[in-house]
């Protein structure tokens, strides 16, 4: 473990990482933006449900839940992993490098609110299926 990273969160997100380099000419280019922003939008709902699963196994005391709560946290990790590449792609290193030290609901919230103002900016015949998809079902942020 370094820096409080499980080894296999690190892994994955190596993985990542390795597979944007190949993707992607420059180190933080996003070639195409829109593509970018429709991948963060993605990745959001994604994380959203990440969390609320997580949430979910945090409330069990079974040993069933225990592991429920290990596997979805793990995969929370990964996919914020994701979700923090997606956001340097667009530029936003500033915000990708706060969220990861506030808590994760706020970070859900946060960046549920940045996927609507990514959907508010796209063209009219993406944003009702940009809605469908970035519903995290989480409050918006005040």
């Amino acid at each position: 473990m370094v820096a409080d990273v499980p080894a296999e969160v690190a892994a994955a997100t190596v993985e990542l990482v390795q597979a944007f380099r190949r993707a992607t000419p420059a180190a933080l280019a996003a070639p195409d933006a829109g593509a970018a922003a429709r991948e963060l939008r993605a990745l959001v709902g994604e994380l959203g449900e990440d969390h609320r699963r997580f949430e979910a196994a945090a409330r069990g005391w079974t040993e069933a839940d225990r592991e429920a709560k290990k596997r979805t946290r793990r995969k929370r990790d990964v996919d914020f992993a994701r979700v923090t590449i997606a956001l340097a792609r667009l530029g936003e290193v500033d915000l990708a490098l706060r969220l990861a030290k506030v808590p994760f609901q706020r970070r859900v919230e946060e960046l549920a609110a940045l996927a609507g103002r990514l959907a508010a900016t796209a063209p009219a015949e993406d944003r009702v299926e940009i809605e469908k998809r970035t519903d995290s079902g989480a409050p918006a942020a005040p």
